[in-house]
């Protein structure tokens, strides 16, 4: 009927304790960590023919931050989604034409992180101090942008980018 529509599925537990997110080992012996129920299906994620026509996921938040139950805590930022929504807008889909299943297959290949148009210039002031550093800067000067396996380019930046996020820590 041209509708579009989006549920997230699954048994996903509310747990007994509210800090208890899931990600590390607990007592098994005590029973405070048990599993007290599920989310109910009817306030599981859902979406239905929202603005602007289109839902785009990909691995970002399915909740904001007053949704009452823990589902993840580790989501993608945003930034994959929000390419997937450039790239569809850069081919012009509206709700008329739509996209054709061939741009849809660009965008599923597509292999431009999003985060390397933000820090691409920040890492263009690092000045290197070593050999190693120099050439890392020397791949990430000359790369075109785009993550295919061969890429010595996006290597050097998801290097540079692993070693600053590490350094924050």
């Amino acid at each position: 009927d041209g509708h579009i529509g989006y549920q997230l599925p699954g048994y996903i537990p509310v747990r007994s304790d509210p800090a208890d997110r899931g990600d590390r080992p607990v007592r098994g012996d005590d029973g405070s960590h048990e599993w007290v129920e599920r989310i109910p299906f009817d306030d599981l994620p859902w979406q239905f023919d929202p603005e602007p026509g289109r839902i785009v996921t990909a691995n970002n938040a399915a909740v904001d931050a007053d949704y009452p139950y823990f589902i993840a805590q580790e989501w993608d930022p945003g930034d994959r989604a929000q390419r997937i929504t450039d790239l569809i807008d850069t081919l012009g889909a509206n709700e008329t034409t739509g996209i054709t299943v061939g741009e849809l297959g660009q965008i599923q290949m597509d292999d431009v992180p999003l985060r390397s148009v933000v820090m691409r210039p920040v890492l263009r002031d690092i000045i290197p101090t070593t050999e190693d550093g120099a050439t890392i800067d020397q791949r990430i000067r000359g790369w075109d942008g785009s993550c295919d396996a061969s890429s010595l380019g996006c290597a050097a930046w998801s290097a540079a980018v692993w070693q600053i996020r590490g350094s924050r820590r």
